[in-house]
C-alpha cells in the first residue's frame, strides 16, 4: 500500500488510516482528509500537514544582542 501513497503528489506526505491513528495518539500533528484512493479495495488517505510542539513557543527566535555575538 505504502507504494501507492508515495507517488502522488510532490513535496506532500500521504498517509493511510492506520499511520493517521498512530500519529493522532501523539496529539501534536495535524492530518486533513485526502479522500478515497482506489487500492486493493477503496481506502481513505490522509495528508499529514504538520506537527504543532507543545514544547515550543510558537515565535520566531531573537537576534542576539550584538555585544554577545563579539564575544563568540
Amino acid at each position: 500500500m505504502q507504494s501507492l501513497l508515495d507517488s502522488v503528489s510532490a513535496l506532500k506526505i500521504h498517509v493511510s488510516p492506520t499511520t493517521r491513528d498512530i500519529l493522532e495518539q501523539f496529539g501534536t500533528f495535524t492530518l486533513q482528509f485526502r479522500g478515497p484512493v482506489n487500492m486493493k479495495g477503496v481506502v481513505n488517505t490522509y495528508w499529514l500537514q504538520g506537527e504543532i510542539n507543545p514544547d515550543f513557543p510558537d515565535f520566531a527566535p531573537q537576534e542576539e544582542d550584538s555585544e554577545e555575538a563579539d564575544k563568540c
